[in-house]
């Protein structure tokens, strides 16, 4: 959805690159089922969280949050592109 919106590979990279940071290094998420090296680990907990909607031991993309959140961004920008 980024590239279609803006033309340019780069952002998308950089999102993604963040974004596993975050999740790993930051919130000590796993990271597509991989447990990463907590550079400043925040740790959230999974403690009274549905795995459905936040992903479990795989990690918040394999949940509804993140697949609801991706398709509204192709929704933008596909109509756009």
């Amino acid at each position: 959805a980024w590239v279609w919106k803006l033309g340019s590979l780069w952002g998308a990279i950089g999102f993604h690159a963040g974004w596993n940071f975050g999740l790993g290094a930051f919130w000590s998420l796993p990271v597509s089922g991989l447990t990463v090296y907590e550079a400043l680990p925040i740790a959230l907990t999974e403690r009274g969280r549905n795995p459905l909607v936040f992903g479990g031991a795989y990690g918040p993309e394999s949940g509804l949050v993140v697949t609801a959140l991706t398709f509204f961004a192709l929704a933008w920008a596909v109509p756009r592109r």
